[in-house]
């Protein structure tokens, strides 16, 4: 590529490529791409990045994934953030098995899954209601040293309240008393309203009672 005998080198095609897709030129920014690799121009990781995540916004996973693929052939390997963008994308659009040749395709070239990727799992699979899958992901997530929030446990244990399983819902809640993690003002307002609509019985009623002095603490806490 040049304009006017002056060689037009990888950075000043990265700003290019970025304002196609910024405007929503979406597949002139693809030709443009390919047109910097024909060039013979040294593509880079961002380059590639900005490409997949307009793709991936647009909905087209598999594609983004394909090129992915091909530019790893042409010895590009895509980093965490790059993979995370196709995670994303595909977890919020319940596309599991795009999702499983994503995962893949880390594992295969060496990119390792951090704690945001853990997130985008943990909130696609428990917004779906695949509750167990979410479950074990953040179990995985202790298992491998993550610091794992309360907001993560208060999406399982949402979802387990919502499937009606209580029992695992509360198992959670101590698990995360096991693993020192607070829970907070959702956690309990999610629980009690679950237990609330189990009936007068005595146990319901002394939970629920123990559920409104810890929230009284936390909205004393917040103030």
């Amino acid at each position: 590529m040049e304009s006017n005998g002056i060689q037009i080198n990888e950075k000043t095609c990265t700003v290019i490529l970025i304002e196609l897709i910024k405007c929503d030129q979406l597949e002139l920014g693809f030709e443009f791409f390919y047109r910097m690799l024909d060039s013979g121009i040294e593509v880079s990781v961002f380059s590639l990045t900005v490409v997949v995540d307009g793709l991936c916004k647009n909905g087209e996973i598999n594609r983004a994934m394909e090129l992915v693929e091909e530019m790893v052939t042409r010895g590009l390997k895509p980093n965490i953030i790059t993979c995370n963008i196709m995670v994303n994308a595909s977890t919020k659009r319940w596309k599991f098995e795009e999702l499983k040749k994503i995962l893949d395709l880390m594992k295969r070239v060496g990119v390792d899954l951090n704690v945001e990727t853990f997130k985008f799992l943990v909130d696609g699979f428990s917004s779906c209601g695949k509750i167990e899958e979410a479950e074990k992901v953040v179990l995985e997530m202790h298992q491998k040293g993550f610091m794992v929030g309360a907001h993560l446990y208060n999406l399982v244990i949402n979802g387990y309240c919502r499937l009606g399983n209580v029992e695992r819902a509360f198992a959670l809640f101590c698990k995360m008393e096991e693993e020192n993690i607070c829970p907070n003002i959702d956690t309990y307002g999610i629980l009690a309203s679950r237990v609330s609509k189990m009936g007068g019985s005595v146990t319901a009623k002394e939970f629920i009672k123990e559920m409104q002095t810890k929230l009284n603490e936390l909205e004393v806490v917040l103030v």
